[in-house]
């Protein structure tokens, strides 16, 4: 099996390494993460968790042939940035999905997927390449998130919500059932959403109400 290199060095980078950590105990493995990479190259050479940061993203083509990967970062625009640059050397991705995690049985997911501990992902669901469920956060039944779609620690969503790409459920919001949120939007901490959030949109508060819209490029 291949070893696993995780992108980004900061903080979520070191829980998707304590995930795998988690995990390869669980089945009595050794450990699979053989590395980090870090496009600050004052890091280079140092540790993060026991585990080496072996250069910048220069260095993708020359590991993507032995190596899987795993974006280490949160958000979801320069994950998909990173991802794509992943993808352009010729690389495939991992999953890390922590062992105390629930996924019923019939739960799909998609290469690049992070699940972190104590998540709950409910029947039917659907997981899109590089999507994110993170600590406590539950999914509801017959739900889809996108590619790059981003849940947050101790959300509560919905049966059949949609999250469309690069979508973003902020700390502790909570989502109705049914709703669709927009690609490329973002829904606030502490939110609860009970309409359609169109893409691009930013919305917060208790309902949630729209704030702004995004500006990307």
């Amino acid at each position: 099996m291949k070893g696993i290199i995780i992108v980004g060095a900061g903080g979520h980078g070191r829980g998707i390494l304590e995930i795998l950590t988690a995990a390869a105990l669980g089945r009595g493995d050794p450990p699979v993460v053989e590395g980090f990479l870090d496009d600050d190259p004052v890091r280079t050479g140092a540790q993060v968790g026991g585990i080496s940061i072996l250069g910048t993203t220069a260095l993708l083509p020359e590991l993507a042939r032995d190596h899987r990967f795993l974006i280490g970062v949160g958000d979801p625009d320069p994950r998909r940035l990173l991802a794509e640059r992943v993808l352009a050397a010729g690389g495939e991705f991992a999953t890390a999905i922590h062992p105390s995690a629930v996924l019923y049985r019939d739960v799909t997911v998609g290469a690049g997927v992070v699940i972190g501990a104590a998540a709950v992902v409910a029947a039917e669901t659907r997981l899109g390449p590089n999507a994110l469920v993170n600590l406590g956060a539950t999914v509801g039944h017959d739900c889809v998130l996108g590619a790059y779609a981003t849940v947050a620690p101790g959300v509560n969503m919905g049966g059949f919500v949609t999250m469309e790409e690069g979508s973003f459920a902020g700390l502790g919001a909570v989502i109705v059932p049914g709703l669709r949120l927009g690609a490329g939007c973002k829904l606030g901490p502490g939110s609860v959403l009970l309409e359609d959030l169109e893409a691009d949109r930013i919305a917060f508060g208790v309902p949630a109400r729209v704030i702004d819209r995004r500006k990307r490029h």
